[in-house]
Order: structure tokens, then C-alpha cells, then sequence
């Protein structure tokens, strides 16, 4: 089988050409998101055609395109429903008809986050488990889950992927949705100039001469730094709660963690671990917390899937 992925997010966009499960070949672009998808329709169709012509196949061997997008993506109808201050002319593009006048081909589509999470359960470190649960720590905070062998998807297709949305502290630090306390407004790279006010961490040194990054707050608090320290902390408190909120809601075998952030993942897991200890019902101790083993190409990887299931 034979399938084109193509993983659009805010930075890049990754366009690979998949045989059986493996990436043979892939681009990255400049996403360029400000300025709209349809300016990079013809960008990502050379690409293609590239990477075709480079592995000797042509364009009728292909079984279809498999996109992840990060937005509320209606997959049945191979729609964006919403997405926030990027690519906002996708909103209601026609992109099915797109791979069809352009390549003759099937499309199929979904969040980015279950995207991620479909990579892992078919390819990664959520094979043969068919209970997961997806967290990406990074600019926000993304989730997923799959149940019984099905992908959450829900009546508004926002199953599963707003969990970064759950209110932990409703009188918390204003989000992007809106709403005040939720666990992305707490503890993501896109708000880390006010969770540093709310920490306290913003009269520190370090914080005052750059916008600091979790790399560095991780640093800082590695070499004893009473302020980032509490910062770390705080976040990994909100990334916990977060966590078994997900798995109050779905009972996973398997909680697979991803992003960036998860450079640190040797103090953020056994962090996350002993902190669920003191947490009620849900037997904590039979749930595996890991890292993700394929992130930077599991949401090109379920493309396969997609085209095939969906």
C-alpha cells in the first residue's frame, strides 16, 4: 500500500510518502500559516510529485492522502470546523475536492492529536493496545484517546482532543478558548509569560532578560532554583491532574506522553508516577506512563490508517 501523509502544522508542513507502514521518504516546508493553506496547496503538490518521481512510482499507484490538521476536523465530511489563528481560510475548504482535481485520489483527514495518537497505537509504543491515551506537551496542550480499539471522535468531534481544556482552577490564568483555568492556560509554552507571574518566577534573574522556554526552566530547576523549581513544579502538577482527569474519562491501558517538553521526561514521569499514587478509584498503579516512541512521525505514519478505515 502505497499513501501520502502530510502532517500541517503552525511551524512546518511534513509530507511523507509511506509504503506498508514505513516512511520512505518525506519534505518538510515552511507552514507559512499566516497567510492561509491555499497558498501552500501547490508547494505540498510538488512535493508530492517529487517524492513520487524520486521513489519511481507515479501517481496511480497511490491509495490516497492521509492529512493531519490542527483544528476540529469533521473526518466524515473531510472538513476543518475550527481552528485557532492559523491556516484560517481552511475553515470550510474544500480539500477532498482538492485531492481529487489535483491527483485523483481519496483524502482522508483528522486532528492532529489523534493523528499522533493513531501513529503511536498502529506503529509506535501504543501497538497492540487498544486503550491509549495521548498527551502532547508543548506550545499547548493536546490530547487524544482511543477506546476498545476506537478512536474518540463524538457526536461534535471533540472527543478525546480538548483535555487540555479541562478547568482545573477556575479562577486560573485566562486561555485562548476563553474560559480561565484550563490545563493548557497553566502550564503551556504559548502562556509562559504570565504562568511565570502566577508562579512568582517572574522576579527571578533569569526571567527577566528573555522569554524563558521549559528547556531552561527545567535548567534552572536541576541546579537548585527556588523559582524555577516552583514553576516546574506547578506545571507538572497541572500535567498530572490533566493526566488522570484522561484517564478518569477513559481507562487506558497505556498514557503515551510527547512533545517537545518531553526532553525532560526523565524528571517529568517518575514526577508523574509517584504524584498519582495519592489520587482515588482508578487503579494507577496497572497504567503505564510512557514516552511516545515515534512523535515526529506518527501523525505522517496514520495516514495509512486514515485511508484505509476512514
Amino acid at each position: 500500500m502505497l499513501t501520502i501523509g502530510i502532517d500541517i502544522g503552525g511551524t512546518n508542513i511534513k509530507i511523507g510518502l509511506i509504503r506498508d507502514g514505513k516512511i520512505i521518504d518525506k519534505r518538510v516546508i515552511n507552514a507559512l500559516s499566516q497567510n492561509g493553506l491555499q497558498p501552500q496547496l501547490k508547494p505540498i503538490e510538488e512535493v508530492i510529485l517529487y517524492l513520487l518521481s524520486k521513489d519511481g512510482s507515479q501517481v496511480s499507484q497511490l491509495s490516497g492522502i492521509g492529512m493531519s490538521i490542527p483544528g476540529i476536523v469533521d473526518c466524515d465530511a473531510k472538513k476543518v470546523l475550527v481552528i485557532n489563528d492559523k491556516f484560517n481560510d481552511v475553515v470550510g475548504m474544500d480539500l477532498a475536492q482538492w485531492a481529487k482535481s489535483t491527483f485523483n485520489l481519496p483524502l482522508a483527514m483528522d486532528n492532529d492529536a489523534r493523528c499522533a495518537l493513531i501513529g503511536e497505537w498502529q506503529y509506535g509504543a501504543g501497538r497492540n493496545c487498544d486503550n491509549l491515551v495521548m498527551v502532547t506537551l508543548g506550545t499547548g496542550l493536546g490530547t487524544s484517546a482511543l477506546v476498545e480499539g476506537r478512536v474518540m471522535r463524538g457526536s461534535h468531534h471533540i472527543a478525546g482532543i480538548l483535555g487540555g481544556h479541562f478547568i482545573l482552577d477556575r479562577n486560573g490564568l485566562l486561555c485562548n478558548c476563553g474560559n480561565r483555568g484550563c490545563g493548557e492556560a497553566q502550564s503551556s509554552t504559548w502562556n509562559i509569560k504570565e504562568i511565570l507571574k502566577y508562579t512568582g518566577a517572574s522576579e527571578a534573574e533569569w526571567a527577566k532578560n528573555t522569554t524563558p522556554d521549559f528547556k531552561l526552566i527545567f535548567e534552572k530547576a536541576a541546579a537548585g532554583d527556588s523559582y524555577a523549581i516552583k514553576t516546574r513544579n506547578h506545571c507538572m502538577d497541572i500535567w498530572t491532574d490533566t493526566i488522570v482527569n484522561l484517564i478518569y474519562a477513559y481507562d487506558p491501558e497505556k498514557v503515551i506522553l510527547a512533545g517537545g517538553i518531553m526532553q525532560s521526561a526523565d524528571v517529568i514521569i517518575p514526577y508523574i508516577k509517584n504524584k498519582i499514587r495519592n489520587y482515588g478509584w482508578a487503579p494507577f498503579e496497572k497504567i503505564e506512563i510512557i514516552c511516545s516512541s515515534i512523535f515526529t512521525e506518527a501523525a505522517i505514519l496514520s495516514a495509512e490508517y486514515l485511508v484505509k478505515n476512514c
